[in-house]
């Protein structure tokens, strides 16, 4: 008996290792295809969505914490209004309004009174406290030693 030899591209088992090798090619290839269309639609998706959440969240925070400072200017404007005109009474209550419970975040404030309310003499007679490097309020009058002008 002769055994024929067959050239190895024409031999059963070369033929099923390349079917193989060709079929985890076309599956990986449409793998990557179904990834780039469809894959990247979805990720660019949620990732669009997940901004707009995020400045929406960043939005209502602001939009809160704005309410909160319009507040606390609305309150020194009604307080200062009903004040007796008297820099002690000032001097011990706006320091307190302004610390806002102790709210760092709040840099400092205060009132600027029209010219002359104090006194026919006194021009300018302003309150204002600013945090120092502490976080505690401190009062400041670099705008009352001021010249007008």
């Amino acid at each position: 008996m002769t055994q024929m030899s067959l050239k190895w591209y024409k031999r059963l088992d070369f033929k099923l290792c390349l079917s193989a090798v060709l079929l985890a090619g076309g599956i990986m290839a449409s793998f990557a295809v179904v990834l780039n269309s469809i894959g990247r639609r979805m990720v660019l998706t949620e990732s669009a969505q997940l901004i707009q959440q995020t400045g929406e969240n960043a939005t209502a925070t602001l939009e809160g914490r704005s309410r909160e400072v319009a507040a606390l200017t609305r309150s020194l404007a009604v307080v200062a209004a009903q004040l007796p005109l008297s820099e002690a009474e000032f001097r011990e209550t706006i320091p307190q309004l302004i610390d806002f419970n102790g709210d760092e975040a709040i840099a400092g404030g205060g009132i600027w009174p029209e010219p002359y309310v104090f006194g026919e003499t006194r021009e300018r007679r302003a309150f204002f406290w600013g945090r120092n490097e502490n976080g505690k309020l401190e009062y400041y009058d670099d705008y009352n030693a001021h010249e007008s002008g």
